[in-house]
């Protein structure tokens, strides 16, 4: 029976908790692992100084084991629980251009001149260093090993500068075929221009002239080479006609690490840094229903999703049995289950509302024997899915990665994670994620 909207209007006041509702986690409202309802989550993080951002829109650092519940940074909304996969900082010294960067005689490096997201004055200036004539080559470098082949993404903090120079660069040389990967971003228009030699860029607006700018690039055997940060005049245009010294920006938190897109900021100084993942997990599962349940996520990608990330998984302690709300390149909402006593079943959302960056996306499923129903923000999956059999032995749920805590991470928020222990139908499902 279709709800009247009424109905459907005091099931969303309620926020769609009922007296069925087993589990619930609200990050974001309650900044906290422990549940409204059902067991405290554990969080497993063994280093210090993993990044996220206060209401204020300041740049915070979480201390081991400490769940990190992260805000928008220009809007100060609070976006939840985030999680992240393991990342190192291959640069050094990524909020102190006056040491192991280099420059040459076309640049000027003027230390601490403008308030970086945490507050402090650190935020160094990279300038043309004046006296007339032409200036091609005002940039800072450093010299990066990497580790081993893959694809690595190089970001920086940037803040406009208020001078003759709308346009910042951030390259990368010597590690790929191509010699050189590199893109330009219009801090004026908050667009990013015409990348080159790379597998994808963005650009984040924080608030204050500052932006995050990002390039990813990929290399195979070429393991040595550099990160470059330039002052620009235009798209692919590093020629400065007659320096005055006022073609200038700042410049603060730069970061080269291995994947597709960058993390939170890993600040580091004389040596590389790592962040372990974020490991969050529960092995109460009395809440758990298996013959009948459903299960409400509400999630963004920090930036648009590049790789299979689970959202949370209720699992048996392995990839056997299963139910995983996820997405993958392709950046729809999908679930999964799987059972070791009959057929598996996928269903992928046709949703106009993909895992984009920062996008919120309000999923929901609901499963019973030969029964899968599958909504996406108010849209139906297809005609659910007939062939469901019910996992066995379920024994844990862990979230933001998938079980054993190492594979398909989710590199994002979590606001909600809600599960009911019996069947919801389908205008419940569609209430729900309206």
């Amino acid at each position: 029976m279709t709800k009247t909207r009424n109905q459907r209007y005091r099931l969303l006041l309620n926020g769609g908790i009922d007296g069925s509702t087993s589990l619930l986690y609200k990050f974001a409202e309650d900044k906290s692992l422990i549940a409204r309802i059902g067991p405290t989550l554990s969080i497993t993080r063994t280093t210090n100084s993993a990044s996220y951002f206060n209401s204020g829109g300041l740049m915070k650092y979480a201390g081991a084991g400490e769940a990190r519940f992260d805000h928008h940074p220009r809007t100060g909304e609070s976006v939840g629980l985030l999680v992240e996969p393991q990342r190192t900082n291959r640069c050094l010294q990524n909020t102190n251009l006056g040491t192991t960067w280099t420059k040459n005689a076309d640049a000027t490096i003027n230390l601490n001149q403008a308030v970086a997201p945490d507050g402090g004055v650190s935020m160094d200036e990279i300038v043309d260093a004046g006296g007339g004539g032409e200036r091609t080559n005002v940039h800072a470098i450093q010299a990066i090993t990497l580790p081993s082949a893959g694809t690595y993404s190089a970001s920086a903090y940037v803040t406009h500068g208020g001078g003759s120079s709308d346009w910042i660069a951030i390259q990368t040389r010597l590690y790929d075929e191509a010699g050189s990967s590199y893109c330009y971003f219009d801090l004026a228009n908050g667009v990013a221009g015409t990348p080159a030699g790379c597998d994808n860029v963005g650009m984040e607006y924080l608030g204050n002239n500052r932006y995050r700018c990002w390039i990813s690039f990929s290399t195979t055997t070429d393991l040595i080479g550099e990160l470059r940060l330039w002052v620009g005049v235009g798209d692919a245009d590093s020629t400065i006609p007659a320096s005055d010294g006022t073609y200038n920006h700042y410049f603060w938190g730069m970061q080269v690490e291995l994947g597709d897109t960058p993390s939170s900021m890993i600040p580091t100084t004389t040596a590389v840094k790592s962040r372990n993942s974020d490991y969050v997990i529960t092995n109460d599962v009395s809440w758990f229903n298996a013959a009948a349940c459903a299960v409400y996520t509400e999630a963004a990608s920090m930036w648009d999703c590049v790789a299979t990330s689970q959202i949370v998984a209720l699992t048996d302690g392995s990839n056997t049995d299963r139910i995983v709300p996820y997405t993958d390149v392709t950046r729809f909402a999908r679930l999964h289950v799987s059972s070791s006593g009959g057929a598996g079943v996928s269903l992928t959302s046709a949703s106009s509302s993909k895992y984009t960056a920062r996008n919120f996306v309000k999923s929901a499923g609901s499963l019973r024997a030969n029964d899968v129903e599958f909504y996406v923000n108010g849209e139906r999956t297809g005609t659910g899915d007939q062939s469901y059999a019910i996992p066995e032995g379920i024994s844990e749920m862990t979230v933001g990665v998938a079980a054993g805590g190492t594979t398909e991470p989710w590199l994002g928020h979590i606001k909600e994670i809600r599960w009911y222990n019996e069947y919801k139908e389908r205008d419940y499902l569609d209430s729900i994620t309206i």
